[in-house]
């Protein structure tokens, strides 16, 4: 069997080209411009430098792989553009400057504007409970004022019936009754001071403050008045036994007990022409005497106080211990003369009673009074300002409270 007969070869540079592998002739030489090359040193005027030669570029059909690699040359070496920028004096303007500044005007209100709400009606809650606190602090106060008031009035009807009784002496039982009054006084500082004073008005608050100012010094007084009779206890003691010894009673001389408050008298020594010529009826004047007992119609001293048949006059000496004398007890008429060598009754004074009880005695019992009439004004003061405070807090605490989230 003979054997097929085979095709005529082609020309080989046909598959190349087929194939992209047949080489394009090179091509000619780049003409070079016209002109002269500036001497080494000097650079050429603009636009007349000489281009360095472009490279050559492989034919892709015939060379892909040096045509891209040519290519990619080319674009390493060439500059990067230029960007000028050009200042002309104005701010330049931005395209998306608009839609941002809107952007963020729309998040700022959905933040600030539920924020200021929030603090207007905070602001609004507080001073509404800023004021509702003002009023239940009122009526904490009013309670404790009213209260305090009551103490205050037991203690003036304490002080009226002891001046009505012996105008305020010592008594041992009075000063047992103000220590009982004194007690009652101690304010109550965790009602009064815990209660929010401040959310009151400065009126109010001035009022309060005066108040218990007041009743504490009060209360000081009337502890430091119980000190003092405590301490002076013997002296006062002391001096009311001397004032109830220095009394006119009936032991002493029934006759007089009625008449005269005193045990002793002032006699008055008015001497005649003939007593004074005769030296024995002394000089003219006054003198301190102590008063006995009666005499009798017969002459005689009375033993007993009394006289059966009446008497003729009342013995008085002029030292205690002394021997008695007879005189009698003026009592002249209206706008008549008081008859010499007569006793004259004593009226009650301060001078008087210190004199009888003695001098430190005396003076014990003058300052017992004198704190216990300044105890009297502090206490009469003190309700005056309880009845204006009571007042003023009642209007306070009847007012209505107003709104807010906490109450």
């Amino acid at each position: 069997m003979s054997e097929p007969k085979r095709p005529q070869s082609r020309d080989i540079s046909e598959l190349k080209a087929r194939l992209g592998l047949k080489k394009a002739p090179a091509a000619g030489a780049a003409g070079q411009q016209n002109g002269v090359v500036a001497p080494p040193g000097i650079a050429p005027p603009p636009g007349m430098a000489s281009q360095p030669p472009a490279p050559v570029v492989p034919n892709a059909s015939e060379d892909p792989f040096g045509a891209m690699s040519a290519m990619a040359h080319m674009g390493t070496a060439q500059r990067a553009p230029e960007i000028v920028i050009v200042h002309d004096g104005k701010p330049v303007e931005s395209v998306s400057a608009g839609k941002q500044a809107g952007t963020i005007a729309k998040i700022a209100g959905m933040v600030l504007v539920p924020l200021v709400m929030g603090i207007a009606v905070g602001q609004i809650g507080a001073k509404a409970s800023f004021y509702n606190d003002g009023i239940t602090a009122s009526k904490a106060i009013l309670g404790n004022v009213t209260d305090v008031k009551k103490n205050i009035g037991e203690l003036e009807q304490i002080l009226d019936e002891a001046n009505n009784k012996n105008g305020l002496r010592f008594s041992p039982d009075l000063t047992k009754r103000l220590d009982a009054a004194a007690i009652k006084l101690d304010i109550k500082s965790e009602v009064v001071f815990r209660a929010k004073q401040n959310n009151l008005n400065p009126e109010i608050e001035g009022q309060i403050l005066s108040f218990y100012a007041g009743i504490t010094e009060l209360k000081s007084l009337l502890d430091a008045h119980s000190r003092a009779a405590k301490s002076d206890d013997l002296l006062l003691s002391t001096a009311r036994k001397a004032a109830d010894d220095a009394k006119m009673s009936e032991d002493r001389n029934s006759f007089l007990a009625g008449r005269m408050q005193y045990r002793y008298a002032v006699l008055i020594n008015n001497p005649s022409d003939e007593d004074r010529a005769s030296g024995a009826g002394g000089e003219y004047g006054a003198r301190f005497v102590e008063v006995g007992p009666p005499y009798c119609s017969d002459g005689k001293l009375s033993t007993t106080n009394t006289c059966a048949d009446g008497i003729s006059g009342f013995a008085y000496r002029n030292d205690a211990g002394g021997v008695w004398s007879k005189a009698e007890l003026a009592q002249p008429g209206p706008g008549e003369s008081t008859p010499p060598k007569s006793l004259i009754n004593l009226l009650p004074n301060g001078t008087v009673e210190t004199f009888l009880k003695g001098t430190q005695e005396g003076v014990a019992e003058t300052a017992y009074v004198r704190r216990l009439r300044t105890i009297v004004d502090r206490t009469k003061k003190a309700l005056d300002d309880g009845n204006k405070l009571q007042t003023t807090l009642g209007k306070k605490a009847n007012e209505s409270k107003r709104f807010s989230f906490g109450m």
